[in-house]
């Protein structure tokens, strides 16, 4: 079957499109998407040079994705189920099909009350459709219960006693795998190193869920580590349970809850639990048409949960309908003294979310839908000056064609009784949260402590020890790479670092929502307010919305305040009625997509062995640069790699070997002869502690393909950048103190290399100071100069005043008080982000007036600050990106309040 792709620039259109907030990231642009929290990465293209970034090498296939070359992937055991399997016809399949099939949790007891359905008959019936539709195919169940049967039995046991525990009752559960279970499955985050890891309990939810009545079917796929182990893995997959695919189609599946989605989309489970560290439930269930939760923080236990980032890691219910949410939500709720959060939660443990599911509890229920009106229109026009009408004209029909589906979910909420206020959409607030600085640090400070509070039954002890247990057979432990695990474990950040900026973020994303919500007067919006529910801890919910023209399922998602659960469900089960919009999707049709491709897999670099300086037309830069021999790694001569890897023998135990990064590749005319050069940049994972990290120039890679000599650039080092600008070579690294690499404190560096007879040399080190944003919590200041530079002093009897608290900056300026956020910027040394400030309006003295634009004006362009003398200098931003003036402020005391 021949496949046409995608014109990419149509796709590129569409992704921007959903642009939701960008940031600077070492030199290069990133914007992240509203619909799933994915990001494009763009590197700047200096002038005559081109900058270029080789794509993960899977990354370029069509969906379903095939699976890469490797072992290491379980088996499904259906033993303990053949008997039951074999007494199960393909007559009786069919009918079976046609009772159960779309039917809800409340439906399904109403089956079990009157005898015409058992817990036993339901678990057959899921048992056969995964063996049917997921094994090597779905992916989504990565392990079954071997004792479903007997749970199951003795549920329909108690039943025919007369005691029937709850909703639950008999009710087949998938648990992703991160979430332990005292039994005979495996918790394992879907990675190999944790597969000997034997749980002594339960985790506190998974006890709730036995205590209702609900049957454990088993353990659902999930992407490694909860989508944190290298940014070449696609989503969906790990290496204990493959690659889990749409059962919609040829599309993605997002993650990490990728298999809890998938699962209950394809009817292989009746409900599922995921967890949700940002966007690993709503993304996944959005674009597997299937209802999702993401909880107040707090509201269910992350006891026993294998933990990403645990200030903002949550379990939460993933069903079909939004009744089996409300239902599997009444059943994981409780305080739990592992989990000190669930105690501010206490309010809403063990409440019944049913009974919010009717029209009577959307009174009083004001939901925002952000729309682009002409308040919106006039506001996109006054930030980016745009006076040209038509430009304008132009641009309002763009950005008005996007109300449509804005409309249609207006339209749906009015059917059904819900008041709606519509709010301009550049009034939306941002997310204020770094997610990637803080998984940085956060992944490997969570991680170590869960092995260590695990004792004798950890598997291994820390980070370090699974980066090492991968390392010794990569290709089946970590077929696509650990970039994420290294680099957290290899992280320069502090935990001062850290705690500062959870902090930031955490009281930046509540108080831009509270204030967001505050200002229209709402109690939900759709909206997932970029992610930004996630670092404030408050809840949002996905409900099915329907299908693209190509299929593509689509969600709509409501955002609502801490503990808002009752009217979230409220809402979503009201738009669900109305909307009527999830429709199951076609296994049949899908199967023949995943069988085309089945029984393939895909080697993650070329097979075909280059000979050094052969030509190669066509070939992949990646499969180019891993497919050639380097000298100057070790004496003994060249090191050839195959396939991006070549291993050898160093007279220690353990496989030492070099490795090609293949996300870290920079292209550009580094020798001025017109034709293209790369930068390759190699690590050589030693038996001993040591990772040595070089850089290859590679010459005429679109020609002859001669690498220059490697030259080391360290040991012990974290590479986060590379780029080729004009001749020079600028990489920004993550290096330890100058004495003993293991004791001293990390820095920051920015090296230039530049091509001298035939290869690189150094040409300057700078250092890149980090500051904490901490340094200005609970401060206050009184504004002394608009410019101290051009000595732009404040009127006489006008005060203009700053406070800082817990990421919220505010005060008077000149006339009228301001609100807004403040955090850390994406640009390094002391770099710091202001949000656009809510002021409160009255009328004031025309200088007065004046005077207060421009404060605000430069107060929210400001991108850097220092103490100067017990002073606060911000600096702002000009029209050319610069840094042309300096607010001044003196301090005031401590922030009041």
């Amino acid at each position: 079957m021949t496949c046409v792709a995608e014109d990419p620039t149509l796709q590129l259109a569409d992704a921007l499109q959903m642009g939701n907030s960008w940031r600077f990231d070492n030199g290069g642009l990133t914007i992240v998407l509203a619909e799933d929290g994915s990001e494009l990465a763009f590197l700047p293209a200096p002038p005559e040079t081109v900058a270029a970034v080789e794509a993960c090498p899977l990354f370029d296939l069509p969906y379903p994705r095939p699976e890469p070359d490797y072992n290491g992937k379980l088996a499904r055991d259906f033993t303990p189920f053949a008997e039951a399997l074999a007494a199960y016809p393909a007559e009786e399949v069919a009918a079976r099909e046609a009772l159960v099939s779309g039917k809800t949790i409340p439906e399904l007891q109403a089956l079990m009350d009157i005898g015409d359905l058992t817990a036993v008959e339901l678990v057959v019936y899921y048992l056969e459709r995964i063996q049917r539709y997921d094994v090597e195919k779905l992916n989504a169940v990565l392990e079954l219960n071997p004792d479903v049967l007997q749970i199951a039995q003795a549920l329909d046991d108690e039943r025919a006693a007369g005691e029937v525990r709850g909703e639950m009752h008999g009710i087949p559960v998938l648990l992703k795998d991160n979430i332990a279970t005292g039994d005979q499955l495996h918790t394992a985050a879907g990675a190999a190193a944790m597969l000997d890891w034997d749980p002594s309990r339960d985790a506190f939810l998974v006890s709730q869920l036995r205590s209702a009545g609900a049957v454990i079917l088993g353990k659902a796929n999930l992407s490694e580590w909860a989508n944190y182990m290298d940014p070449c893995m696609p989503n969906g997959f790990s290496t204990n349970g493959g690659q889990t695919q749409n059962p919609y189609g040829p599309f993605e599946t997002y993650g990490s809850s990728s298999g809890s989605a998938v699962a209950v989309a394809a009817d292989l489970a009746t409900v599922s639990v995921g967890t949700e560290t940002q966007g690993s439930i709503i993304a996944p269930a959005g674009i597997n048409s299937v209802v999702g939760l993401k909880p107040t923080k707090g509201l269910i236990s992350t006891d026993y949960v294998i933990p990403l980032l645990p200030f903002q890691d949550v379990p939460g219910p993933i069903g079909r309908t939004v009744t089996d949410v409300a239902v599997l939500l009444s059943a994981l709720t409780g305080v739990d003294e592992n989990d000190f959060t669930t105690s501010a939660s206490a309010e809403l443990a063990g409440v019944d979310f049913m009974q919010f599911l009717n029209a009577e509890n959307l009174t009083g229920i004001r939901v925002g839908v952000p729309v682009w009106n002409e308040e919106a229109f006039e506001a996109v026009f006054a930030q980016n000056d745009i006076t040209d009408e038509t430009e304008q004209a132009n641009l309002r029909e763009a950005l008005g064609a996007l109300n449509v589906d804005a409309q249609a979910v207006i339209d749906a909420l009015t059917a059904a009784g819900v008041e709606v206020v519509e709010i301009p959409s550049t009034a939306v607030p941002p997310n204020p949260s770094n997610i990637s600085s803080l998984l940085e640090y956060g992944f490997q400070q969570a991680i170590n402590e869960f092995l260590a509070g695990l004792g004798d039954e950890a598997p291994v002890a820390s980070l370090e020890e699974i980066i090492a247990f991968n390392n010794e057979d990569l290709a089946n432990r970590a077929p696509y790479g650990q970039d994420y695990l290294e680099g957290s474990a290899n992280t320069a950040i502090t935990l001062e670092e850290f705690a500062s900026q959870q902090q930031l973020d955490n009281g930046a994303a509540r108080n831009g929502i509270d204030i967001f919500f505050e200002n229209y007067d709402i109690d939900i919006v759709v909206s997932d307010l970029g992610q930004a529910y996630a670092p404030a801890g408050y809840p949002a919910l996905t409900v099915p919305a329907g299908y693209a023209e190509d299929g593509t399922p689509t969600g709509t998602i409501f955002t609502g305040l801490r503990l808002s659960e009752p009217q979230l469900l409220a809402v979503g089960y009201a738009y669900e009625q109305a909307a009527e919009a999830r429709v199951a999707p076609d296994l049949e049709a899908t199967m023949a997509l995943i069988e085309a491709v089945e029984g393939d897999t895909v080697e993650v670099a070329a097979s075909e062995i280059q000979e050094p300086n052969a030509p190669v037309a066509g070939a992949s830069l990646a499969a180019t640069l891993g497919n050639l021999s380097y000298a100057g790694l070790f004496p003994g001569g060249p090191i050839s790699l195959i396939d991006g890897r070549a291993d050898y023998d160093d007279g220690d135990s353990g496989t030492p070997y070099v490795q090609l990064a293949n996300h870290l590749i920079s292209t550009g005319d580094l020798d001025g002869e017109g034709t293209e050069d790369a930068i390759a940049l190699l690590t050589d994972h030693s038996s001993g502690s040591g990772t040595f990290k070089y850089l290859a120039a590679v010459l005429d890679v679109l020609g002859s393909a001669t690498p220059t000599e490697a030259l080391m650039i360290g040991d012990r080092i974290q590479v986060k950048s590379i780029i080729v600008f004009g001749e020079q070579v600028f990489a920004d690294l993550v290096v330890q103190g100058p004495d003993d690499p293991l004791c001293c404190a990390s820095l920051m560096v920015q090296n230039v290399y530049e091509l001298e007879d035939g290869r690189l040399v150094e040409r300057s080190s700078t250092a890149i100071d980090r500051v904490s944003l901490a340094a200005l919590n609970n401060t206050s200041w009184r504004l002394l100069d608009l410019n101290a530079e051009e000595g732009e002093a404040v009127l006489p009897d006008t005060e203009i005043t700053l406070q800082v608290r817990e990421g919220v900056l505010e005060g008077s300026a000149g006339c009228n008080n301001y609100r807004g956020t403040i955090t850390s910027g994406p640009e390094g040394l002391n770099s710091l982000v202001i949000s656009d400030s809510a002021t409160t309006r009255k009328a004031c003295p025309e200088p007065v007036m004046d005077q207060e634009t421009t404060f605000l004006t430069r107060l929210t362009t400001t991108a850097a600050w220092s103490f100067e003398d017990g002073r606060l200098a911000l600096g702002y931003r000009g029209e050319d990106g610069g840094l042309p003036g300096t607010l001044l402020f003196e301090a005031a005391g401590p922030a009041e309040g």
